[in-house]
């Protein structure tokens, strides 16, 4: 998946239904991700550095096997996979590292150092990976080759970046905390073109944007997700009522767009991941 998803996640919420949920009690849910008929997912709190590995098209939520990052730590915050690379990105924050994942070898295939947190990965048209780094309030592009493209410094009240995403006309979604916690579009030069208002959403993570401009977001603290007003930003609304499913400490959401599938994780102590379903219009004979 690249900085955006495709046209179909426009029209996702006319038809999409709650299908399954994914269960674990080994840990919060930091970061999802797809590749081919396999999910991937990473936690904190399990006591070990690994990428746990699902399969999509099933309705077996059982781990298929891990694969280990290799570092021994648990502050996984971010998880990004690039089609053309075939490999996964996870962001590590208390090591300010980076680790290059192949999901064909099963191991750590390169890893680099960040200047700050890593928290919240994407990977833009360029194939190239990009980093919310949230305690030096900056966003980083990188090669698949750990090679530094730019900096971007974000303007100052834009304190903690937990996530990013290129959108298609170049500027950048990011989600941030702070004195005030919002969703924003910021320019190449970091600066601020549209936001949110204040007061809108508490301690927010993840969020997904598609081609058509719909933001969805993770209200991690109010136990929610929001669907965003494309032009102004400044309308929020709730998910409608066919998701019927009550929300807890919600952190990220992934959209698969080849099979239709919003996943959205929770970092409550259940670790559930909710899977949402684009359902198929029946053909008319």
């Amino acid at each position: 998946m690249f900085f955006v998803v495709d046209f179909a996640f426009d029209n996702f919420l006319e038809s999409a239904k709650y299908v399954k949920t994914i269960s674990s009690s080994s840990g919060s849910v930091r970061g999802i991700a797809t590749l081919g008929d396999e999910i991937f997912v990473v936690r904190t709190g399990t006591g070990n550095a690994s990428v746990h590995v699902y399969k999509r098209d099933t309705d077996d939520v059982t781990i298929q096997r891990s694969i280990n990052v290799g570092s021994g730590s648990s502050s996984f915050r971010g998880l990004a996979a690039c089609e053309l690379n075939q490999c996964l990105y996870v962001s590590e924050s208390s090591n300010q590292t980076i680790h290059k994942v192949s999901p064909v070898t099963n191991n750590t295939v390169k890893r680099w150092s960040v200047d700050g947190q890593p928290y919240g990965l994407s990977v833009n048209s360029a194939h190239n990976l990009l980093v919310a780094v949230y305690s030096t309030h900056i966003v980083q592009e990188y090669t698949t080759d750990g090679e530094v493209v730019r900096t971007i410094t974000l303007q100052p009240d834009i304190k903690y970046p937990t996530h990013v995403v290129q959108l298609r006309d170049g500027k950048f979604g990011i989600i941030h905390h702070g004195l005030v916690n919002r969703y924003c579009v910021v320019g190449s030069d970091g600066k601020i073109v549209k936001s949110t208002g204040s007061g809108k959403m508490s301690s927010p993570y993840g969020f997904v944007v598609s081609e058509g401009g719909k933001v969805f977001v993770a209200d991690y603290g109010h136990n929610r997700v929001l669907l965003l007003n494309s032009e102004t930003l400044s309308v929020v609304k709730k998910l409608p009522a066919a998701f019927n499913v009550s929300f807890s400490t919600p952190y990220c959401i992934h959209f698969d767009a080849s099979a239709g599938v919003m996943y959205i994780s929770e970092c409550a102590s259940t670790s559930r991941i909710l899977c949402f379903q684009k359902c198929q219009k029946a053909k008319s004979t």
